[in-house]
């Protein structure tokens, strides 16, 4: 049943879908993380903040279900 939800959910996502607000929530997030930190990015979806993350230096921990 998970597998199932989890693949609709998805599916639902239009191609080419961003975050909501991504720019402001990037320019937070990237302002309070410094290189070389490890970051859990719990729930990160398809990974468009811990993109981010890796490009400013940072190692992020991706997890979704």
């Amino acid at each position: 049943m998970t597998a199932e939800l989890h693949d609709a959910v998805w599916e639902a996502v239009p191609a080419g879908a961003v975050p909501e607000r991504f720019a402001l929530r990037r320019a937070f997030l990237l302002g309070r993380v410094e290189p070389g930190a490890t970051v859990l990015d719990l729930g990160c979806g398809a990974g468009e903040f811990s993109a981010e993350l890796l490009a400013a230096g940072a190692t992020p921990i991706a997890v979704d279900v």
